[in-house]
């Protein structure tokens, strides 16, 4: 199992809303290609000193190599990944095997 993690910092212009649509956006996306229950959605919800203003992230939980490439050859990703480029100062992306 591959964990796709993506840690967002947003930019000074980004409201609830934006994070909201956003959300709506990653859980369609997920919910297709990773299944229901294997994905985690929304805000930091802690106030950790070292979290670095990475206030809004997701984890989607991929069976394999191959369902990640599948996931980021998807045009859907492609939407996702712009709309999360207009929102960030500052993106993460880090995949863990599990």
């Amino acid at each position: 199992m591959l964990l796709h993690t993506v840690l967002i910092r947003p930019n000074s212009r980004v409201v609830d809303a934006d994070f909201d649509a956003l959300g709506i956006q990653t859980r369609k996306l997920a919910e297709r290609l990773c299944g229901p229950g294997n994905y985690d959605v929304g805000p930091n919800t802690t106030q950790e000193p070292l979290d670095q203003g990475f206030s809004y992230g997701f984890i989607l939980r991929f069976a394999d190599r191959d369902a990640l490439a599948r996931y980021h050859h998807d045009p859907e990703h492609d939407l996702l990944s712009k709309r999360i480029q207009e929102l960030a100062e500052t993106v993460l992306v880090f995949d863990l095997e599990a």
